[in-house]
């Protein structure tokens, strides 16, 4: 491998300049000493408390694998050579197995996974918790997970299980299509998904932590973002569901904690399958008693569903979803009160119900076409210091889309492109309104006093006047001078907005004459 190469792909994790560099199944000039296996570097990682990088050449590493360090053992980064790269454990199997097991140390210096893939395998043990791809990182950056490709009936297993406060997953591509229950990202400490593609029945499944999910897209037939009395912050994505899909849910439920359930949308795309199944757009719900879960949609578009949202109380409690400046069909929402709970829908910010015109929605393209009234949102706040700057494709988000001079949110996930209102080049027109006759007489005193009013045809136009010999010099109208006697030429041009001068200034020749006595 050449050692450019090398260099590029151990150096993704910046704050390690100075770490060692341990290499496995590749050999090049940047390797500070080399391991026999993946496992026997982990070991040797974990045995000092200097920092470390394992770089993992190209094959396939059969695990599983265990980095779990008790004391300083420094920071440690594992890099691979991308989807070339892949970790694996031996499968199907009957037991529990997580194929890449890691966590901080006792010094609490961080654990990181990059640039390569991870294939969990079969779990055939239906009593049995799925297996995991990569659970206690810190960091998970550029990773592949899929299932091994004989799991159909795989038991709940899960990408990535986000287990230490403040982890993330990030760049990665998560395929856990296979398995009624299969999950791409356990959350069960504080963490963040960012710019991410998850294809699984239940996407990011928060259980009773915090989470925060942005520019990243979901696939699911299940459940898309799941906060389980957790709190989750769901921004610039975009969520397809089908069949039984919801794709957003707050739910209340002791199976994960005692805790409230809330989850925040905005600037999120969901999109169903069509309204003839049974798929849900996001919705909350009150599983036991005294659960008080609230859902707040802002910006948003959420199409093609059977139904929009849907607040379902079906014990003692409250099941709140408020809906603020999205698009979606007015005629479908639900309130389910039951069990003595209650079910509301609120709209604190106007909503819209119209075709939000995307690009070409048969083909995946859900940006806003031409004209669509999703552009540019009259509810447009300032971003919030902690919100994505750019939407799901990485651009701006707050640009003018429709022209008019002013920036402002749109709603979904993708912001339209910036467009520039037309450059005005053409000049404006000039009249002379009221002004002296082309003959004054002056019948007292050295000069005649005179006042000519004049407009533009453009409105917010300023003015220059000349007389005679002079330049131009701002005036406003009307305007009064004082004229000796003689032939004098007065001369006024409009300048527009745009700075576009009048070339042919209005004018008006007069002459002033003294009044002659008769003796």
């Amino acid at each position: 491998m050449p050692l450019a190469t090398l260099l590029a792909a151990s150096a993704l994790f910046v704050g390690s300049a100075h770490a060692a560099t341990i290499c496995v199944g590749i050999s090049a000039p940047a390797c500070d000493g080399s391991a026999e296996t993946l496992q026997t570097a982990l070991d040797s990682a974990k045995a000092t408390a200097a920092d470390d990088r394992i770089v993992l050449g190209a094959g396939r590493f059969v695990g599983p694998f265990t980095y779990l360090p008790f004391t300083d053992a420094g920071e440690l980064e594992l890099v691979g050579q991308g989807a070339d790269t892949v970790l694996t454990a031996p499968g199907p199997t009957k037991s529990s197995i997580t194929v890449l097991r890691m966590q901080p140390d006792g010094a609490e210096h961080g654990a990181k996974v990059a640039n390569l893939g991870l294939l969990v395998p079969a779990n055939t043990e239906a009593l049995n918790p799925g297996n995991i791809g990569v659970r206690g990182a810190t960091a998970v950056d550029g990773v592949q997970v899929s299932l091994d490709a004989n799991d159909a009936e795989a038991n709940s297993p899960i990408g990535v299980a986000l287990q230490t406060p403040g982890a993330t997953v990030a760049n990665s591509d998560i395929e856990m299509s296979a398995g009624s229950f299969s999950v791409g990202v356990l959350v069960q400490a504080p963490g963040e998904v960012a710019d991410t593609r998850i294809h699984a029945p239940v996407g990011v499944f928060d259980v009773a932590s915090s989470v925060t999910v942005t520019r990243s897209r979901i696939v699911t037939d299940n459940l898309g973002v799941f906060a389980c009395n957790g709190d989750a912050l769901v921004e610039d994505s975009l969520i397809r569901v089908s069949g039984f899909g919801t794709g957003l849910t707050a739910r209340g439920d002791n199976q994960c904690s005692a805790d409230q359930a809330s989850l925040t949308a905005r600037q999120v795309t969901i999109v169903g399958s069509g309204t003839g199944g049974e798929t849900v757009g996001a919705g909350t719900e009150v599983g036991v008693a005294g659960q008080t879960p609230v859902l707040d949609v802002s910006l948003s578009i959420v199409r093609d569903v059977k139904t929009a949202f849907e607040a379902a109380a079906l014990a003692t409690g409250t099941a709140t979803v408020r809906v603020s400046a999205s698009d979606f069909d007015a005629a479908r929402h639900s309130e389910t009160s039951a069990g003595g709970g209650v079910g509301i829908f609120e709209q604190p910010q106007p909503n819209i119900d119209a075709d939000p015109l995307f690009a070409d929605a048969l083909f995946g393209d859900f940006r806003l076409g031409s004209g669509s009234p999703a552009i540019d949102s009259s509810f447009s706040p300032p971003l919030a210091a902690d919100e994505s700057a750019t939407d799901l494709a990485g651009n701006p988000r707050i640009v003018d889309g429709n022209g008019d001079g002013v920036a402002a949110r749109d709603m979904g996930a993708l912001e339209a492109p910036e467009v520039k209102p037309p450059v005005d080049t053409k000049p404006p027109n000039t009249l002379i309104t009221k002004g002296p006759k082309r003959k004054v007489t002056l019948r007292s005193g050295k000069r005649a006093r005179v006042v000519f009013r004049f407009r533009s045809s453009e409105a917010g136009s300023r003015f220059q006047c000349k007389l005679d010999k002079q330049r131009f010099r701002v005036c406003r109208s009307p305007l009064a001078l004082k004229l000796k006697p003689g032939l004098h030429r007065f001369l006024v041009r409009a300048i527009d907005r745009a700075g576009n001068v009048d070339k042919s200034p209005a004018k008006r020749v007069v002459k002033v004459v003294r009044l002659r006595h008769v003796s």
